[in-house]
């Protein structure tokens, strides 16, 4: 069974001051696929609100479980001051063949950012096997000025895990022209 919330798709937005694909909860348990906040092919002329946004996941108990939580794909912002694929939450506990994606981004085009993109995002897992993880990873992203926070501050805690795999704030094939802030920075992984 497929569950999606407050996803996004070919969307064109002059000015975002509120809040699109933000602020969502969803609480599951058992064989699950969960979509939450996700966006693609969107327009945005300056982004001073949240998209993508602080959202939260809870699973438990699931087997193949997948969940997709503010992943950015095809996306052109004019300027950005807000967050966009950033402070999202899941939380996982048990389950065989899970896979998380939280917060990755692809395909972007930012004129100047002071914000967080793929940021601030939080997993963390309890027992499980199989674990797959992937959180604030960049691929293919061009920014004018970066003053804010790219793929930087986000944390995985793994607890009695097996065969876990975490991918964390990794970047491929991103121009910046000046950075001034934080890139790919500050993550933290634990596992105990």
């Amino acid at each position: 069974m497929a569950h999606s919330i407050g996803n996004s798709k070919d969307i064109y937005v002059g000015n975002n001051k509120g809040k699109i694909g933000a602020d969502n909860v969803i609480n599951i348990s058992g064989e699950k696929t969960v979509n939450l906040g996700n966006t693609s092919d969107m327009t945005v002329e300056d982004n001073a609100g949240d998209m993508g946004a602080k959202n939260t996941s809870n699973a438990s108990r699931g087997k193949g479980v997948k969940v997709d939580i503010c992943n950015i794909s095809d996306m052109t912002v004019g300027d950005n001051a807000g967050d966009i694929g950033a402070k999202n939450t899941c939380n996982l506990s048990g389950g065989k063949g899970v896979k998380v994606d939280i917060g990755n981004i692809s395909n972007m085009a930012v004129g100047d950012n002071a914000g967080g993109i793929g940021a601030g995002n939080n997993c963390n897992v309890m027992g499980g096997d199989g674990v797959k993880i992937s959180i604030g990873n960049i691929d293919n992203m061009a920014v004018g000025e970066n003053a804010g926070g790219i793929g930087v501050g986000n944390n995985c805690n793994v607890n009695r895990g097996k065969g876990a795999e975490i991918i964390i704030g990794n970047a491929t094939n991103a121009g910046i022209g000046i950075n001034t802030g934080g890139f790919g920075s500050g993550n933290n992984v634990n596992i105990n």
